[in-house]
């Protein structure tokens, strides 16, 4: 403040070319001492010195000052506020993320525990219709390769041995075979 201080004293009168030391009440502004005594434009004002008025005017800048400062103060509390309340913000994004994932990491988890399931009973359905596909198809062709190696006799004298085989294969109704679909549905 005290460069500002030198600075009005440091300003010359345009009448006089003085420093100017004096401050007019009446008209509000700084003047040189010839303008106070002698100047004709400021008699009957009231005066003050310079450096009584510059210092008023310090205190009121001054509290200004730091009124402003406050108020950048509560501000950067506030832009702080927001910074935290943008990052609390984040973090419970982040977080609903991670809940969602951990759910469909255990709905897929879960998934994948059924159709082992579904495809175990399927299998082992495939596996039974297999092994009588297999047993039936050996069967055929020992029967054909008998009908076609075999001589007419011998034909004959196996025939009742080929029906039973026949019949044993339907004796077991084909209903035990349907096989129980299995739904393709999850939950």
């Amino acid at each position: 403040m005290k460069s500002v201080f030198f600075f009005l004293f440091c300003l010359r009168c345009e009448n006089h070319h003085e420093k100017l030391s004096v401050f007019c009440w009446t008209c509000k502004k700084c003047i040189c001492h010839q303008c106070a005594l002698w100047g004709g434009m400021h008699g009957g004002h009231t005066f003050k010195p310079l450096a009584e008025i510059y210092e008023q005017h310090v205190t009121k800048v001054n509290e200004e000052v730091a009124k402003l400062r406050r108020r950048l103060m509560e501000l950067i509390s506030l832009v702080q506020e927001v910074e935290r309340n943008v990052e609390a913000v984040r973090s419970a994004k982040d977080e609903r993320v991670r809940e969602i994932r951990n759910a469909v990491e255990m709905m897929i988890a879960r998934l994948d525990t059924q159709l082992k399931n579904k495809l175990i009973t399927l299998m082992g359905q495939k596996t039974s219709l297999t092994q009588e596909t297999e047993l039936l198809e050996t069967l055929l062709q020992e029967v054909e390769h008998q009908l076609r190696s075999c001589s007419k006799s011998e034909l004959i004298s196996k025939s009742s041995e080929i029906l039973m085989m026949f019949q044993q294969v339907h004796r077991k109704p084909m209903a035990s075979f349907v096989t129980t679909p299995v739904p393709p549905d999850f939950t």
